[in-house]
């Protein structure tokens, strides 16, 4: 329960900076970056925080297992670039 709980605050951390680029960026940085589901990742972040009794590890799970590598990709190789 420990583990989930620690991924799950890191989860709403990612959620929560990305709320505020978009916000800074008024809606238009990530449309440069379609591959990343965008909302998704905000929605899931305001699912952790305000349903927490609701979550399903095996969605944090397959959250972790499948979507995090492809997010760093784009962040890291826009960083490369000289886009962040």
């Amino acid at each position: 329960m420990f583990i989930l709980d620690g991924v799950c605050m890191k989860l709403i951390f990612i959620g929560e900076s990305i709320k505020t680029i978009d916000r800074l960026s008024k809606g238009e940085l990530f449309p440069l970056f379609p591959s990343i589901p965008w909302r998704d990742i905000m929605k899931l972040r305001d699912v952790i925080a305000h349903h927490y009794f609701k979550i399903d590890a095996d969605i944090v799970f397959s959250t972790i297992k499948d979507d995090l590598y492809p997010l760093n990709e784009v962040l890291i190789n826009d960083k490369d670039e000289g886009l962040s």
